[in-house]
């Protein structure tokens, strides 16, 4: 469904509401959700490459976002310059 959606970008006009933004802003608050598990933050804090994967998760979450913002058209026109 997240690939659809990255496609579904491209090929729909700004001028309405995508269901993608629902979808990508679910992953990306689940990512970012996931790290707020004691055990998980305790795990990336002690082990470097789960560090590094924190941060990465971080990027994509903040990347899903972005990619979704288009979808909601030009209501958020004047806001993002």
């Amino acid at each position: 469904m997240i690939l659809a959606c990255f496609q579904s970008i491209y090929k729909q006009s700004y001028a309405g509401l995508s269901p993608c933004l629902v979808p990508f802003a679910v992953v990306a608050v689940a990512l970012i959700g996931i790290w707020h598990i004691p055990k998980a933050f305790g795990a990336a804090d002690s082990n470097e490459l789960i560090h590094v994967l924190m941060h990465i998760s971080f990027f994509v979450a903040g990347a899903l976002i972005y990619a979704g913002l288009p979808s909601l058209g030009s209501a958020l026109k004047w806001t993002l310059l």
